[in-house]
């Protein structure tokens, strides 16, 4: 993969912020590639970001003995399957808990994912803010009043300045 390739020259130079931009960039593109994950997850590990390391290296299903602390910190934040699998990036948001790599898998059923995680999806819609439609209606009165008192003190402003204009006479 040339990205990878492209953020471990910029490592070699040791420019670690600009190989993470390139592959942040490539991550919101290119959607769940488990070897861009663990890339991204081991150049976080090298910046001192374990959560976030965590995270990619978690699912990019690599199990290495230096991955798990990162994993075990990132897993700890949460306590429910719907607040972790909030958590990933899109791309790695799937619908069936049996397309994710083979330990990735087992990992989720582990935590107690269900089968189909559709269901995160269907409550994450449920979980906004509802919408007030007559909260525009409500605001109305306080628009016209403020409108008018503009519109007052306009007036009041051009008559002093016309009683200025007249040589402060009113007729």
């Amino acid at each position: 993969m040339r990205t990878i390739e492209r953020a471990q020259a910029e490592i070699d130079r040791g420019r670690l912020w600009r190989a993470k931009d390139i592959l942040e960039g490539s991550i919101a593109n290119v959607g769940y590639n488990l070897e861009l994950y663990e890339a991204y997850g081991v150049l976080l590990l090298q910046m001192g970001d374990l959560p976030k390391a965590g995270q990619f290296l978690f699912l990019s299903g690599a199990r290495s003995p230096h991955y798990h602390e990162a994993i075990r910190i990132y897993l700890g934040r949460y306590k429910s399957p719907s607040h972790l699998y909030s958590s990933f990036p899109r791309g790695a948001r799937l619908i069936d808990i049996s397309t994710y790599p083979p330990q990735v898998e087992s990992d989720l059923r582990a935590f107690g994912f269900p089968t189909n995680v559709s269901l995160f999806r269907a409550n994450a819609n449920k979980r906004t803010m509802p919408v007030d439609e007559s909260a525009g209606l409500r605001t109305l009165p306080s628009i016209v009043l403020g409108l008018f008192v503009l519109v007052l003190l306009l007036f009041l402003i051009l008559g002093f300045i016309k009683f200025k204009e007249l040589g402060g006479r009113l007729f």
